[in-house]
């Protein structure tokens, strides 16, 4: 027995060293254009014969490692999130080191012009009050909230509760035409939208304000002064 153990631990040697001999597989993964690591990359070792994959992440320095990687045909992806994934194929055959740098290229593209627009609602009262503030003339403006508000029904009996406006009453006493500044009514006109409206009355160019409910306007505003930008039927306002 003493003469037979030194050749059993070298076949018993032999045969263990044969049986585990593995590769190891290496390298870094990095951004294309920067060369700088891209740490916590997913990097994904597959086995093409038999279909076994295993996944590591990458260290702080994009460096990875895949130990004990036996013989075979290998394929090896990166990924990592807005990068576009790399792969590679490769053999490994016995006991190697094989290093496999893999660069990722960034998903970044060329967006178009983008125009973002708004506007600002007139039925609000703050609307009504940026109006006036804003205005080089003297103005008063009412805005939809306030008309909601009010017991009016027709746009001449919200002009009543403008200050220097008056109203004109028809025979059945409702509202009618605005007094502006104490002069006639003919001396008034009527725009919607900044575009002037003829006037139902064949007879005359003034507009009786109450054919207009309230409710349908969101903001009502009352000029009292004259600019040459009105016609001459505008004196009042």
């Amino acid at each position: 027995m003493k003469k037979r153990l030194p050749l059993l631990t070298l076949l018993f040697s032999l045969f263990f060293g044969f049986t585990y001999a593995q590769s190891i597989v290496k390298g870094t993964i990095t951004d294309k254009k920067n060369d700088e690591p891209l740490a916590g990359s997913t990097i994904t070792l597959k086995n093409e014969s038999s279909g076994a994959k295993t996944s590591i992440s990458a260290g702080l320095d994009g460096t990875y490692i895949f130990k004990n990687v036996g013989s075979g045909k290998y394929e090896i992806e990166a990924k990592y999130i807005s990068y576009k994934s790399a792969d590679k194929n490769f053999n490994v055959n016995g006991s190697t080191v094989t290093t496999i740098n893999l660069q990722l290229e960034d998903k970044s593209s060329t967006l178009n012009e983008v125009s973002v627009t708004g506007s600002a609602s007139k039925s609000t009262d703050q609307s009504a009050i940026n109006a006036v503030h804003r205005s080089d003339q003297v103005l008063n403006a009412v805005s939809a909230k306030t008309i909601e508000v009010s017991p009016d029904i027709t746009v001449a009996n919200i002009t009543q509760r403008i200050s220097g406006v008056s109203i004109e009453r028809s025979n059945n006493g409702e509202g009618q035409y605005a007094i502006i500044r104490g002069m006639e009514k003919r001396y008034t006109y009527t725009l919607i939208n900044g575009f002037k409206i003829p006037s139902p009355d064949n007879k005359n160019r003034y507009v009786p304000l109450d054919i207009f409910p309230a409710d349908i306007i969101d903001r009502l505003e009352v000029y009292k002064s004259l600019t040459p930008s009105m016609e001459g039927d505008a004196i009042a306002g």
